[in-house]
């Protein structure tokens, strides 16, 4: 405004259909009259309409003197209703959009803007542009910052809701689980309870999304299945109660597929129920078996929903297995005779022909086997969906 001389000026924002805007950030409109700054509001800036919409619209550097005729625009009408003599007006040009213009005129007689003016005029509305658009790509470089690290913090709360500690000191079982989430935070989760002196309890669970709503989905679940399982000793009723509470909360239709067993140390008696999940694989060195099928829906979508638990019998040296949808129906493409691409899954089988022939080594070596395996299918990509194992070997009483 200096530079040239200028009367009067004003910045204005871009918005929806050209609408124009006052500063996003103090709310007012920023303007100088004669050298001094005078914020003010949309309404009390008395502008050309007819060069300011043709700035936005075309991006064109406008400049009208009282008295000119133009072939596109004439403003002559807003001129005089406003008693101008000059008018100067240029866009503001972020990288892929004008985002706003720069609106400079004068009322009095013997001042009029010259081309030099408007030249000065739209290189300070680039660089105003140029200067917006790094302040806007900062701002988005730290909003994305600060949801990272939020993100971050929340996959920290949520392993402290997963078992980590493995270790235990009774020599009738071992036990093993792992959960890689395909986002920073995911929806799988697993769980270990010691129920009483000769029981123990296993949950795998897969909650419908990703990222955080269904992280949180996941946390409520845990701690509820904690609270369940000790006054329980039907799997069955534990989804029945699991069910009963996230039907009455669940929003956007949120739910959830769980598995849950309860195992006797003293004799390899399993009980277990299945609430739409993918049935446990038992493995040993020579044999594997699939029990525990779904006997009901996933919980969280029907109020009224019911499970059957399911007896089965663990033999020392047998590992049960769970496992969540991100392992079995992890894809890889595969070129097929004919030329054409097409993309494969997994599968149980692979999955059990991997944990069979790790059985040997542990639950901790056979998921880890697994879980090398499938990055092995699936690469040089990553797996798509949450990656989530648990497996307790049966070791026999005494």
């Amino acid at each position: 405004m200096d530079a040239i001389r200028a009367h009067r000026g004003a910045v204005l924002f871009a918005g929806p259909d050209n609408q124009l805007l006052p500063c996003a950030v103090c709310g007012k409109v920023h303007t100088i009259l004669d050298g001094e700054a005078m914020p003010a509001t949309v309404e009390e800036i008395e502008i050309s309409g007819t060069v300011a919409r043709r700035v936005l619209q075309d991006g064109q550097n406008v400049l009208f003197q009282s008295g000119w005729s133009h072939s596109t625009i004439d403003p002559s009408v807003s001129m005089a209703a406003l008693n101008l003599t000059s008018i100067l007006c240029v866009p503001i040009r972020t990288q892929d959009s004008i985002s706003g213009i720069l609106y400079i005129d004068t009322n009095i007689v013997d001042h009029a803007y010259t081309q030099d003016d408007l030249l000065l005029a739209a290189a300070a509305g680039n660089s105003a542009g140029l200067a917006l658009q790094n302040a806007y790509n900062h701002q988005a470089l730290l909003q994305k910052q600060r949801i990272e690290q939020d993100v971050e913090a929340a996959w920290n709360i949520q392993e402290g809701f997963l078992v980590s500690n493995w270790s235990t000191d009774d020599p009738r079982f071992d036990i093993y689980g792992r959960t890689r989430p395909a986002r920073i935070v995911g929806g799988d989760f697993y769980d270990f309870v010691r129920i009483d002196e000769n029981r123990v309890g296993m949950l795998i669970g897969d909650v419908s999304g990703k990222g955080m709503p269904a992280a949180l989905t996941m946390a409520q679940i845990l701690a509820e299945f904690r609270l369940c399982v000790q006054g329980s000793t039907s799997p069955a009723e534990v989804l029945r109660q699991l069910n009963e509470r996230l039907v009455v909360r669940s929003q956007r239709g949120i739910f959830c597929t769980i598995a849950a067993v309860a195992i006797n140390l003293e004799n390899g008696n399993i009980l277990g129920a299945n609430a739409g999940h993918h049935p446990l694989v038992v493995v040993s060195r020579d044999r594997s078996v699939t029990l525990l099928g779904a006997s009901g829906p996933p919980i969280g979508i029907l109020s009224d929903a019911s499970w059957e638990d399911e007896r089965a019998v663990l033999v020392p040296g047998d590992t049960m297995v769970f496992y969540t949808d991100g392992i079995v129906e992890a894809r890889a493409g595969v070129t097929m005779s004919a030329g054409e691409s097409e993309l494969v899954e997994y599968g149980v089988e692979n999955l059990t022909e991997v944990a069979r022939a790790a059985a040997a080594g542990g639950p901790q070596r056979l998921i880890e086997a697994v879980i090398h395996d499938v990055d092995r299918f699936c690469s040089p990509a990553a797996p798509h969906d949450d990656c989530t194992l648990i497996a307790l070997r049966y070791n026999g009483d005494g």
